[in-house]
């Protein structure tokens, strides 16, 4: 008897601990073993696109729930960065511009199933919960589905294929994605095709496995050096003109949020025998290529930017400067820019509103009010304008826009016919413009509701706070406190 005794508990001594594994375990353990997930390496990743006007090509970067995905048009390449909390636009010098998202939550954690982080054991420390509901019977097929718990308590399914433990779709909401041509790269099995509902399948050209962490792009360098003077716009302009230098050579710079980077004249880029890195397009009331250089650095009011990529433009000459400067100048600074002057590193003044801006197209864009219809605008200091109203606000809203005269505009790649129209009030915020000019130019293309041109700093001062996703607005000149609450 005892001898029977031994043989038994020396059997179950030997006996896999799988033989008691609930089949959930027993799935995820598969899983784990099949994927070589969770996904905590690098994964870099290209697959080719179109927006209807042009292909590119996108590089994405993915580690965890974080990642970095660039699309590239020639030398100019711009896209977004997840730092797992805050969602980035990136510009064409991998500058950060903050994006405002309702949907950030989804993103993280879509991202989080995409990398299989839920293998990983923090994931059911960290409050997660996993529920392994009955196999479940489709189209012939068999599939095991997970129901993912959040630590956010937001809910997730994952389908499962129970043959090859890998994951064939993930659900979150209305939000689909399914996955497709598994392929070994490295230490993991990853999908060579993501299908998102209501979008283009993505199919990717390459993945390929890198060590290290992923990290925030790095643009252009800036150093403030505050014992120097602000710069004083250049006299008769009605553009934040300034006197600066470029590469050492004096020239002039148009402080510009209506572009999203930094273009030079051809007559200076030649000038200073700035090398050629690739080519780009130019849009503007036209669009026509050309091509990229890198100069730099650039010394603007008090402040000193690196060298930079620049987009070249031929039509710049005779408009009385030759650098622009857009975005990517205000990305890590804080600057004051009014009627007359700019400088950078500036403090808020006790009476500016501050208003919430994105840049969901590299352009900063706000909410307004135009006499008390509510309207989702960029802020286009490159623009002589007051409110620019966009074609389809003023299909939608025509008694906001009389037009009472009208004139010709040249600008980036043609000419335009600008009408002009009767003043509206203008709310930012709190703030109120009383008489604010008004016009339409039809063939100026806009995903917005219009734009607000450098007539704002006849009214306002403006402190560009991109770091905290803000500007503030100061009432100038005459007019009135900021008293009124935003319509």
């Amino acid at each position: 008897m005892r001898l029977f005794a031994a043989i038994l508990i020396a059997s179950l001594a030997v006996v896999p601990s799988s033989a008691w594994a609930t089949p959930q375990s027993a799935l995820l353990a598969r899983m784990s073993v099949a994927s070589g997930g969770p996904y905590t390496a690098q994964i870099v990743s290209t697959w080719t696109t179109n927006d209807g006007s042009a292909a590119g090509i996108v590089t994405t970067t993915r580690q965890g729930d974080a990642f970095l995905s660039r699309r590239c048009l020639g030398a100019l390449c711009a896209g977004r960065y997840f730092d797992g909390t805050t969602l980035f636009a990136v510009d064409s010098n991998d500058d950060l511009l903050p994006l405002t998202s309702a949907d950030l939550e989804d993103l993280r954690d879509l991202r989080s199933a995409l990398a299989l982080m839920f293998l990983a054991p923090d994931f059911r420390r960290n409050g997660g919960i996993i529920t392994l509901e009955p196999p479940f019977h489709q189209a012939g097929k068999d599939r095991d589905i997970m129901q993912l718990a959040m630590p956010d308590g937001r809910k997730l399914s994952i389908w499962v294929n129970p043959k090859t433990a890998l994951v064939t779709r993930i659900d979150l909401d209305l939000r689909s994605i399914r996955l497709r041509e598994y392929r070994r790269v490295g230490p993991y099995m990853i999908p060579f095709q993501e299908i998102y509902a209501r979008a283009r399948p993505r199919t990717f050209l390459s993945r390929t496995v890198i060590s290290g962490n992923l990290h925030a792009p790095i643009g252009i360098v800036s150093a403030v050096h505050r014992d120097a003077p602000a710069a004083r716009r250049v006299r008769g302009s009605t553009l934040p003109i300034f006197p600066c230098q470029l590469a050492n050579v004096a020239t002039r710079c148009l402080v510009d949020t209506g572009n999203s980077g930094m273009a030079i004249s051809l007559r200076l880029a030649e000038q200073l025998n700035a090398p050629v890195v690739g080519a780009g397009t130019a849009h503007g009331l036209g669009t026509y290529s050309t091509e990229v250089v890198r100069s730099g650095p650039l010394t603007l009011a008090n402040a000193q930017f690196g060298p930079a990529r620049y987009l070249v433009l031929p039509d710049l000459s005779g408009l009385g400067f030759d650098v622009v400067v857009g975005n990517a100048i205000f990305s890590s600074l804080t600057a004051t820019l009014d009627s007359q002057s700019l400088r950078f590193g500036t403090p808020p003044k006790s009476n500016a509103q501050a208003i919430a801006v994105s840049f969901p197209a590299l352009l900063p864009e706000l909410s307004v009010g135009i006499d008390n219809q509510k309207a989702d605008v960029d802020l286009d200091t490159g623009d002589d304008a007051g409110f620019d109203f966009s074609a389809t606000f003023v299909k939608k809203f025509p008694r906001l826009f009389t037009p009472t005269t009208s004139m010709r505009v040249k600008g980036i790649g043609g000419t335009a016919v600008t009408q002009r129209g009767d003043d509206r009030v203008l709310h930012l915020g709190t703030c109120t413009i009383l008489a604010f000019p008004t016009q339409f130019t039809a063939a100026m293309p806009s995903s917005t509701d219009g734009r607000i041109g450098a007539r704002i700093l006849h009214s306002m001062t403006l402190r560009f706070n991109y770091p905290a996703g803000r500007i503030e607005f100061s009432p100038a000149g005459k007019t009135p406190p900021c008293t009124r609450s935003s319509p």
